[in-house]
C-alpha cells in the first residue's frame, strides 16, 4: 500500500471500518494509507452494443426499463462570441435491432443558448422526459417531452424567452427553513447534497473562515452534527475540504470531498486528486469513529453521482465534466468497495434502470502503436453498452 501525499488538491470519499483507520478525535493526524479496491472488468459479451450516429453524452432509462433516452451535442454555425454547440435528445428502444430516433433537435435547443446550449441534466421519472438546457452562461431551461404524445409539453417554449430558470434547489430551501441561524442567502449559495432524500443531507456554507466545515443534517428533526474531517496531509500541510457528495449504505457513510493545501497562494495553480474514505454513520463524533481511505490511483476534478441506491449496494460514478471520458464506476456493498472498468474502453457516462440494468456511454481506446505514444485521450463517447440484466446482482452481491 502506498501513502497518498497531499502536495496537490485532493478529492476525497470516506468510509468506516474497524481496521487500520484514523480516529476523528485526533484531527492533527494525516489521512491513513490508501487501499486498492477490488476490480471487475466488464467484457463485450456481457452487453448489447449500440453505435448510434450521434455521440451519446447523458443517459436516462425509461420508467418501464424498455428504452433509453440520451443526449448528444451538435456544432452549429458560429456566433459573434465564437463556436456554438447545441444539444439534441434521442430515444433508443432496448431491442437488439433498436434504432435511435431524434426527439428534440439542435435547432430547437439552440433557442435557449447564449454562448451555447449544452444539456446539463436528463431524467425520465414518468411519462415525461425532463431535459435541462444551459444557456452556456448562468441560467438553464427545463424542457419536458411527452413520450406518448411525441411532442413537447409546451410547444411554444423558447419562442419568446429563456424561461423556467432554476431557482434555489428544494434542499437549500429546506435547510434555510430548518436552521434559521444560518443566513438564507448563504444557505441558497451553499454546497449541500442529499444523503437520503427527504431525510439526511450534507452541508457546507463555502463562506467565511468556517466555510469548509461539513455538517450532517437531519431534515425532519432539524438537527445538525459537525463532521470532523482530516486537516493535515501526509506531509503535515493544512488542508481545506470541499464537498462533492455522499451516500449512506447499510450504516456506511460515503463522502466525496475535494481537498487542497490551505497554505497555497490563491493565484497558484493547484491540481486536484481523488480519495475514497468510509465510516459508520452511527459513530460520528465518538472516540470509536474511524476512517478507511480507498483513494489509491484516482485522478482529479471529479463530480460525484449516485446511480443506484438499493438495500444491499450503492452504485456511484466519479465523473469528470467536459466529456473527458475518464469517469470511474464504483459499487459499495457490505463494506466492500468495488471498481468497474470496461475492456479496451473508457467510461464517459453511466445510468442504471429501476430493475438494475446498467447502461454505459463508452469511448473505444485506440490501441495502435502511434496512439500508445500519444498523450491524447478520448473525449467523446462513440457507443452505448446495455449490460445484461442480472450482471450487477451477480457480480456485486
Amino acid at each position: 500500500m502506498l501513502r497518498q501525499g497531499f502536495t496537490q488538491s485532493t478529492s476525497v470519499i470516506l468510509a468506516l471500518v474497524t481496521m487500520s483507520a484514523w480516529s476523528q478525535t485526533n484531527l492533527e493526524l494525516p489521512l491513513p494509507e490508501s487501499e486498492v479496491t477490488t476490480q471487475i472488468v466488464i467484457q463485450p459479451n456481457y452487453a448489447e452494443v449500440h453505435k448510434p450516429e450521434q455521440r451519446p453524452v447523458l443517459l436516462a432509462f425509461s420508467p418501464d426499463n424498455h428504452a433509453l433516452a440520451y443526449s448528444s451535442i451538435k456544432q452549429m454555425a458560429p456566433t459573434e462570441y465564437g463556436e456554438f454547440w447545441a444539444s439534441q435528445l434521442h430515444l433508443l428502444p432496448l431491442l437488439p435491432t433498436g434504432q435511435a430516433t431524434t426527439l428534440i433537435d439542435a435547432d430547437s435547443t439552440s433557442n435557449f443558448g447564449f454562448y451555447g446550449a449544452p444539456a446539463v441534466e436528463l431524467t425520465w421519472p414518468d411519462h415525461k422526459i425532463h431535459f435541462v438546457i444551459s444557456n452556456g452562461d448562468d441560467s438553464a431551461t427545463e424542457i419536458r417531452y411527452l413520450v406518448k404524445e411525441q411532442r413537447l409539453e409546451n410547444p411554444k417554449i423558447g419562442e419568446y424567452t429563456i424561461d423556467e430558470p432554476y431557482g434555489p434547489p428544494p434542499l437549500q430551501q429546506a435547510i434555510a427553513k430548518c436552521f434559521a441561524d444560518w443566513p438564507q442567502n448563504v444557505v441558497e449559495a451553499s454546497n449541500a447534497k442529499w444523503l437520503l432524500e427527504g431525510e439526511k443531507a450534507l452541508y457546507q456554507s463555502r463562506q467565511g473562515k468556517n466555510g469548509s466545515d461539513l455538517y450532517l443534517l437531519n431534515i425532519p428533526t432539524c438537527k445538525r452534527q459537525l463532521i470532523a474531517l482530516p486537516t493535515q496531509s501526509a506531509e503535515g500541510r493544512p488542508l481545506v475540504n470541499r464537498l462533492l457528495g455522499g451516500v449512506v449504505q447499510d450504516a456506511q457513510l460515503l463522502l466525496a470531498l475535494e481537498s487542497f493545501p490551505a497554505d497555497v497562494a490563491k493565484n497558484a495553480k493547484v491540481r486536484s486528486n481523488t480519495l475514497l474514505l468510509q465510516t459508520n454513520i452511527h459513530t460520528l463524533g465518538s472516540p470509536n469513529a474511524e476512517w478507511l481511505n480507498w483513494s489509491y490511483g484516482l485522478g482529479n476534478n471529479y463530480q460525484f453521482e449516485v446511480l443506484s441506491h438499493q438495500p444491499n449496494k450503492v452504485l456511484f460514478l466519479l465523473d469528470q465534466p467536459g466529456q473527458s471520458c475518464k469517469s470511474k464506476l464504483f459499487s459499495l456493498s457490505e463494506r466492500q468497495l468495488t471498481s468497474f472498468t470496461v475492456d479496451n474502453h473508457k467510461i464517459c457516462n453511466a445510468a442504471v434502470s429501476r430493475d438494475g440494468q446498467l447502461a454505459l456511454a463508452l469511448s473505444a481506446k485506440n490501441t495502435s502503436a502511434k496512439a500508445k505514444t500519444s498523450e491524447a485521450e478520448p473525449r467523446e463517447a462513440d457507443q452505448i453498452w446495455i449490460v445484461k440484466k442480472g450482471f450487477l446482482n451477480n457480480m456485486v452481491n
